[in-house]
């Protein structure tokens, strides 16, 4: 499963979080952020698992960002209130260029 896919599964389970990766709002509800419902989709607890699950995470997001695919995404969620499905959206972009890169290197 990819990472984008993982965050659109996810995104269905539970409503939108921001500023933890999985929560409780005011009202009991659990909530999730991005990399939460990413989490949530692949069943797993712990960031550090998340990280090993979609390796995506820990390349840069952009060669002039210097931000790695897993902060882009808490920025994008946490800061700007981007809807996960637009996340999900900006990711299956850098994992379609990811893939395309892959293929001219082989």
């Amino acid at each position: 499963m990819k990472l984008s896919e993982a965050i659109r599964i996810g995104a269905k389970m539970h409503p939108q979080g921001f500023d933890r990766y999985i929560s409780v709002d005011d009202h009991g509800q659990l909530v999730t952020c991005a990399l939460g419902a990413a989490a949530q989709a692949r069943g797993i607890l712990d960031v550090g698992d998340l990280c090993s699950a979609f390796p995506i995470l820990n390349q840069l997001a952009s060669p002039h960002s210097g931000l790695t695919v897993f902060r882009h995404i808490q920025r994008l969620n946490d800061f700007k209130h981007w809807t996960r499905e637009r996340i999900a959206d900006c990711v299956e972009e850098r994992e379609k260029k990811l893939s395309e890169l892959a293929a001219r290197a082989s």
